[in-house]
């Protein structure tokens, strides 16, 4: 039985509202939610292992190291300056708002959920890796009060005033020890499964992390444009587009951005139950369903103001002109706004279960299924 039953739609982080998202907000502030972090990135200590004995109205906090501000600007955009260079898209307010779209959309194809694992329980402890702008973990959290919810990115860019029970650090989530205690009731990785250097190993770690029974879940916008109908020609801009991106990350080092199987990864690394959901967006509201119309006018927002994050270091990373790159973008833009084109995009939900009675080499792969709504 999955335990998010509720619909939970948050717009609390949108712009204007009290969860500020520009930078701006961080610049004087000295103490926040952060627990202090080491020079490999590391808490100090982790959450109590007992939730019942935290005290999260008086668990001290202080503030983190000043050098987490020092943010990398290129291609007028600006990047996280911990661990500079490591993770190779923007953390500015522009790539802010595109986090509360997507965690939006996300959500909504969830039918309100914020997970699709099938937790029997409500869960105790949760980590959200990469954790961004902090939705998923804030909505979690203010959802059960009595959970204990951690986030961890390698930017400070989540809002100073949490849930009492929501946490956040500092944290490169490859390094070799997360500094946390091994007792998640849930692993949750949102847009990172392509920006990882290496899933399984991020994907053991999760598994050693987890308690007996503890789910493990990704959801992911899969960084491939579709179309059915044949309304897509072959020399499609936005194909192209993506494709050189595709490249161009792969240049960077992340050498399985689009081409690793999740419901494989997750299974070769002993988690068991394995589920994938994939769902169909469109790009532009050409579909009749009118649900499906709302989210492809959002979707159509999400790819063209993703377009100069990739037109930075992944473009720059493949040796593209600035001539070709402008060029590109015009055909991209252009297109976009023809709605006899019906492309798609597919988002996963892929999650599996660390059996609850592992011996020590981990347990069988059965009883995983794939299906596509």
């Amino acid at each position: 039985m999955n335990t998010d039953t509720d619909s939970v739609i948050s717009f609390s982080t949108g712009t204007g509202l009290d969860r500020p998202l520009t930078p701006s907000s961080w610049a004087d502030l000295e103490a926040d939610s952060y627990e202090w972090i080491n020079d490999k990135g590391s808490a100090c200590h982790g959450p109590e292992t007992d939730v019942d004995s935290v005290d999260f109205d008086t668990q001290s906090h202080t503030s983190i190291s000043p050098s987490v501000h020092n943010y990398e600007h290129q291609h007028d955009r600006r990047y996280h300056g911990y661990k500079r260079g490591r993770y190779p898209l923007p953390n500015d307010a522009q790539e802010q708002n595109l986090d509360e779209l997507k965690h939006y959309i996300m959500v909504e194809l969830a039918d309100g959920q914020l997970f699709m694992s099938d937790l029997d329980v409500i869960p105790t402890k949760v980590i959200d890796i990469g954790t961004g702008t902090g939705t998923w973990a804030i909505d979690l959290a203010d959802k059960y009060p009595n959970s204990y919810i951690v986030g961890t990115d390698l930017s400070p860019i989540q809002p100073s005033a949490l849930p009492p029970n929501c946490h956040m650090f500092v944290d490169d989530c490859e390094e070799e020890d997360w500094g946390f205690d091994d007792d998640f009731d849930l692993v949750h990785f949102r847009n990172m499964a392509w920006t990882l250097y290496n899933l399984d190993e991020m994907l053991n770690k999760a598994y050693t992390n987890l308690n007996p029974g503890g789910w493990a879940e990704f959801q992911e916008f899969l960084p491939q444009i579709f179309c059915d109908d044949g309304t897509m020609k072959a020399d499609d801009p936005l194909q192209a587009f993506t494709q050189i991106s595709a490249d161009g990350m792969r240049r960077l080092g992340y050498r399985s951005f689009g081409s690793q199987d999740l419901e494989e990864s997750l299974k070769k690394s002993g988690f068991t139950d394995v589920q994938c959901v994939t769902k169909k967006v469109p790009i532009g509201a050409w579909t009749a369903d009118q649900k499906l119309k709302y989210l492809g006018g959002l979707m159509r927002t999400v790819v063209e103001e993703s377009l100069s994050a990739y037109l930075a270091k992944p473009f720059a990373a493949m040796g593209i002109s600035p001539d070709e790159r402008n060029s590109l973008v015009s055909s991209v833009k252009s297109s976009l706004q023809d709605q006899r084109i019906h492309r798609y995009v597919k988002v996963q939900f892929c999650y599996g279960q660390k059996p609850e009675d592992e011996d020590e080499y981990g347990s069988t792969f059965d009883g995983s299924s794939s299906r596509e709504i």
